[in-house]
């Protein structure tokens, strides 16, 4: 079976097909990443790259550790959007692809971001914010949140309220607060600005504690 792979003129889909078939029974880098690394895999049909998200699945840590630049972005997705994927693994893979390391993978971050808050905490999501992505939506949520938690938690009169400029981001992560009941449901897009509605007994906790402490 393996001899086949050598032949010339081999049809890229019969590759495809073979590299399944030897991973399916056995791991073996030099198939993996030769299977992974197909420029191809948008073009394939949903037949074959079903098959491939298969095999990824069943390797997911080494294709978590894979340190390439050419793996499509839709094969990432579709990783991240399974349910069959453990979430530790979903979030490993997350920050692997929104990092600032060496990676080239062309990507909007702040998209990526908004597409996949639930799989963090509030934390996170401002940590990465301000490291990563954009240090003005970061600080423009620090203002608000700030003054959410000036309620009577923290000495403060009955409950806030906090307004940040309309975007389609900013309405993806007002939309989780909401659903992590962090902000009052009343919470919404009203003309240019979304209105936030803090509680009168709650803290927002949205930084670590080592970095509250520096």
């Amino acid at each position: 079976m393996r001899g086949a792979l050598n032949k010339p003129d081999i049809d890229e889909k019969y590759v495809v097909e073979l590299l399944v078939l030897l991973l399916d029974d056995k791991f073996d880098e030099y198939d993996f990443d030769n299977l992974i690394n197909q420029n191809s895999y948008d073009s394939l049909d949903v037949t074959l790259q079903n098959k491939i998200q298969k095999i990824v699945k069943k390797y997911i840590r080494q294709f978590i550790a894979l340190d390439e630049n050419e793996i499509s972005i839709p094969l990432y997705e579709s990783i991240l959007n399974a349910n069959d994927v453990l979430l530790e693994h979903k979030k490993e893979l997350f920050e692997k692809l929104i990092s600032d390391s060496g990676s080239q993978i062309e990507v909007d971050k702040l998209t990526l971001l908004g597409d996949y808050l639930d799989l963090l905490e509030l934390p996170d999501i401002m940590q990465i914010l301000k490291e990563q992505i954009d240090y003005d939506i970061y600080t423009e949520w620090e203002v608000a949140l700030d003054k959410l938690n000036q309620n009577e938690d923290n000495s403060g009169k009955g409950n806030q309220e906090a307004k940040v400029s309309y975007s389609e981001f900013n309405e993806k992560l007002l939309d989780y607060l909401k659903k992590r009941k962090l902000i009052s449901n009343k919470s919404k897009h009203e003309n240019s600005v979304l209105k936030l509605y803090g509680f009168r007994k709650k803290q927002i906790e949205y930084s670590d504690e080592a970095e509250e402490k520096q």
